[in-house]
Formats: structure tokens, C-alpha cells, sequence
């Protein structure tokens, strides 16, 4: 948990005004760290600790399909489901 503290607050701490703020594509380390809408972020934590009493004990299901982007229309057989902690969920 420190470790990803210490990413998260050296990001922030090089956070200008970059052209994120206009919606123009960059690649600065926020960015590349925490993901745009054009780029993935690259932060995946699977192991945190959950604090018991914050959790309602069941999981958020996300639905979606993927989308062809030449066509941009959903792709034959694409459906899927993910599992998310619920909002409010304090780890």
C-alpha cells in the first residue's frame, strides 16, 4: 500500500497543465500511469485489503461489448461481465 502511495503522490507531484486538460492526446507520466481514454493505465492492484466493515459483502457487476472501432458498432458474440467492488468500498 505505501508503494503505491509513493507512485501515485510522485504522479501528482509532476502534474501540470498538460494537454490532457484540452483533450489533446499526450504522453506524459499521468497519463501513462493512470490512463486516458485513448491509453490503458498501467496500475493494477490485486491483492489490496479490504476494510470488513465497508464492504456490503457483494460485488458490482459491469456489463458491456466490445465496439468495433472502423464500424463503431458492437462486435457478434462480445458481450461480457466484470466483477467490481462497490463504490464506497475502503481498502
Amino acid at each position: 500500500m505505501r508503494i503505491l502511495r509513493a507512485i501515485i503522490a510522485c504522479a501528482l507531484a509532476n502534474l501540470r497543465l498538460s494537454a490532457c486538460q484540452y483533450m489533446i492526446p499526450c504522453c506524459g507520466q499521468v497519463c501513462r500511469l493512470f490512463g486516458a481514454p485513448w491509453l490503458a493505465g498501467r496500475i493494477v492492484v490485486s491483492d489490496l485489503r479490504v476494510i470488513p466493515e465497508s464492504w456490503p459483502g457483494t460485488f458490482a457487476v459491469r456489463r458491456g461489448a466490445t465496439l468495433s472501432r472502423d464500424r463503431d458498432v458492437m462486435i457478434e458474440g462480445s458481450l461480457y461481465r466484470r466483477e467490481a467492488v462497490p463504490t464506497g468500498t475502503r481498502f
